[in-house]
Parts: structure tokens; sequence; C-alpha cells
């Protein structure tokens, strides 16, 4: 009986363990996936960046036709962008060099799958995006310094 009660005890406490989830950290870029069903043909990503360069969910997951929709909010001191390349990361390293010189450093470039104007701080902005096919694509902050510091991610399509 005793060691059954024991035996108990210890499933509930590593089960309350296991529940549990580590909080994220206060001062990073944080996003919440809806939770989506198999039928389900959008899946939104809450973004809301914070005075770092990285984002605390880098790694975004889609289907093949499922709008991709990120609504972005910036709480932080300087501007921030998104921009979804095609490619791995040396194209997306070129893509971050090529931003330097344009309008809110946003580069013509073919890589470019989707992008949205620099977002000032205390601003709101958006960007959608119907991947037609699978892969893994890339998405950045092309604002100067931020891609070099870590402010990038994937975007999983299945």
């Amino acid at each position: 009986m005793r060691r059954a009660l024991l035996l108990l005890c210890i499933t509930v406490v590593i089960s309350a363990c296991q529940a549990q989830t580590p909080a994220q950290p206060v001062d990073t870029l944080q996003a919440l996936e809806t939770p989506c069903t198999t039928d389900c043909d959008r899946i939104v990503v809450a973004m809301t960046v914070r005075d770092t360069m990285l984002f605390a969910q880098s790694d975004i997951a889609v289907a093949v036709g499922q709008t991709l929709a990120i609504d972005f909010e910036n709480t932080s001191r300087l501007p921030h962008n998104i921009v979804i390349v095609d490619g791995d990361m040396r194209v997306a390293t070129e893509i971050n060099r090529d931003a330097i010189n344009q309008a809110d450093y946003l580069p013509q470039h073919p890589a470019v799958i989707a992008s949205m104007p620099m977002i000032m701080p205390n601003q709101t902005g958006g960007i959608t995006w119907q991947p037609s096919q699978s892969g893994t694509y890339l998405f950045i902050c092309t604002y100067p310094g931020h891609f070099d510091a870590g402010m990038y991610g994937t975007i999983t399509v299945k």
C-alpha cells in the first residue's frame, strides 16, 4: 500500500512537471500561434517586438495553401520589419546587404516573397503570405544590424 501511494505521488509530480512550459524571457520578441484544425485555411501569428534583436519564436509551420498572417506590434525603441525570403542564409544575407540602400530597407530582389515596411516604435503592421509549395523559407528583419544580430527565423511549409 505504501509503495503504491509512493508511485502515485511520483507519477503526479512527474505529470505536473511535464505540463509546465518554461517562461519566456520578458525582453524578447514573442510570437503566439493560434491553434488550427486540419481544415483551417489561415494561421495567425501575433508578434510583439521589444528591445532585443531576436525572435522568441524563430520557427513557424504552415501547410501548402494555408494563409499565414503575421500581426506585428513594435513596442521597442527601434524600427523593425519582416521580409519572407525564398532561399538559404546566403540569399538572406544578400537581401539584407542590398537592403541598406533602399527605401524602408526593402530591396527589389527575386527571392523576396513578401515584405512589410518598417514599423516604427509604438506602431503596428502586418504581412500575409499563402505558400503554394512546400519547403523551408526564412523571415528576417532588414533594419541595419538586426539580421546580423540574429533577428531571423524559419517558416516550414508542408
